[in-house]
């Protein structure tokens, strides 16, 4: 069972004592889509053939039960927040200027992204009231559109709580440069 609390995109959300670190990313996000189970084959298929289509080439997006859906178009550097285009309302923010990402226009093929630096940029999420709090599921289905800008050196964190019971975490993995959920 997962059991997701307040967390962060961009840099590690749990305890970073002992050998467990900040862990910043370091590349560009342009769209994070997470469903509360898991999809059918046949539906992944279908979201991914929409993301190559959008990313790669322009497209729609469709509709359909999302808990969190980040669009990078969507994001203000301004004030600090990604707004969250499911209908939970689960936006994430920066209330400190110097830790926001900045927007990119012309970022992934002609698409918008949203920036880390890899140092200090960050933002938080916490999951809505009418989610209880936390994400609590039993499956859950993730798509992210990202780039990388080091796949070496440190353990990166793209989003979630490393080293916490029950919980998320994408990271990189300074073992074998691969992208893994733990």
């Amino acid at each position: 069972s997962i059991d997701w609390n307040s967390t962060t995109i961009c840099i590690n959300g749990s305890d970073t004592s002992g050998s467990i670190g900040e862990w910043h990313w370091s590349g560009d996000i342009a769209e994070i889509r997470i469903y509360n189970y898991a999809l059918s084959d046949a539906d992944q298929q279908l979201i991914e053939q929409e993301l190559q289509t959008k990313w790669l080439s322009g497209g729609t997006q469709p509709s359909g039960d999302l808990v969190l859906h980040l669009d990078a178009e969507y994001y203000d550097s301004d004030t600090g927040i990604w707004t969250d285009l499911s209908s939970f309302n689960n936006d994430v923010s920066q209330t400190s200027s110097s830790n926001r990402p900045a927007y990119i226009t012309d970022g992934l093929n002609g698409n918008p992204v949203v920036r880390f630096n890899g140092e200090d940029d960050y933002l938080d999420l916490n999951w809505s009231d009418s989610l209880g709090g936390s994400l609590t599921t039993d499956s859950i289905t993730m798509f992210l559109v990202l780039k990388n800008d080091d796949m070496d050196g440190d353990t990166q964190v793209v989003m979630g709580n490393y080293n916490s019971d029950n919980e998320i975490s994408i990271s990189i993995s300074s073992q074998n440069d691969s992208i893994v959920a733990r």
